[in-house]
């Protein structure tokens, strides 16, 4: 019985904090309102609007894979592209969906990327998946830092997709 009391007391002081670890991304200190949008201005000089919004639309095709992740406007006129996409990151024993808004402004040798609205929910955890649980607000510090990795991996994506030569 001793044995018993001493493994269940070794498995309470074990997992009850890394329980609690690991949901320390979506529950803690709120992060600013500013802090959950991410602006960035990229300059390609002597390239025209049509080839930055053409190449711009191709890496939103290439980037958008999964189902949850769509263009939802385009214009060529003016320049815009919106969508939304979905990204997953696993902490702990939890898988978090992280969705926002990207938008792209295009004019001649210049791009203005938007990322902004994020909203989460969980996939799936301590062995359990969960395929109907509802996206709430990113608003804790450490997940809109975690999100801002992301963005700035995107955006890079980006520039490096709009750079690539695309003579044949």
């Amino acid at each position: 019985m001793k044995k018993l009391l001493s493994y269940l007391t070794i498995i309470v002081i074990v997992l009850i904090p890394f329980t609690f670890y690991s949901c320390g991304t979506m529950y803690g200190v709120k992060g600013t309102e500013d802090a959950r949008n991410f602006e960035r201005i990229g300059e390609f000089p002597n390239v025209s609007k049509g080839d930055l919004y053409i190449r711009a639309n191709s890496w939103f095709v290439a980037t958008f894979v999964s189902a949850e992740s769509v263009i939802e406007f385009n214009d060529k006129e003016s320049g815009k592209i919106m969508g939304k996409f979905t990204y997953e990151y696993g902490e702990g024993v939890y898988t978090y969906r992280v969705r926002q808004v990207i938008s792209v402004d295009i004019k001649d040798g210049k791009i203005r990327f938007i990322v902004n609205d994020p909203y989460y929910r969980v996939t799936s955890g301590a062995g359990r998946y969960y395929s109907n649980t509802p996206y709430n607000p990113l608003v804790t510090k450490t997940g809109i830092e975690k999100a801002t990795v992301e963005w700035n991996k995107l955006y890079q994506s980006f520039v490096d997709y709009v750079n690539k030569d695309t003579s044949w």
